[in-house]
């Protein structure tokens, strides 16, 4: 099972080979990459087949239960901002 799973990622990694190399190019121009530029260089991704949830066995079924809400950091839509706490300064160390 292990080995096939192996050998599928290894297959999808060949599969778009030319589209890592494209991140790769991007990144060592860039370094940093903003979301919008990932998805153009992503958009051309060769898709698998989508398939149920492993779970390794039949009595497990995947939680239907969504994941945890995050709050936003910066209320920035609504003209408010998240005030970062002050740090202390050190105290001048005395010869």
């Amino acid at each position: 099972m292990i080995e096939g799973a192996h050998q599928e990622a290894y297959e999808i990694l060949v599969e778009n080979r030319s589209i890592l190399d494209a991140l790769v190019d991007e990144l060592l121009e860039k370094e940093t990459l903003h979301k919008e530029e990932i998805e153009v260089i992503f958009k051309n991704v060769a898709s698998r087949p989508k398939r149920p949830a492993w779970t390794g066995s039949s009595d497990r079924q995947p939680s239907r239960i969504p994941p945890v809400a995050l709050k936003p950091r910066n209320n920035h839509l609504n003209g408010e901002v998240e005030e970062k706490p002050k740090r202390k300064k050190k105290a001048a160390a005395k010869e």
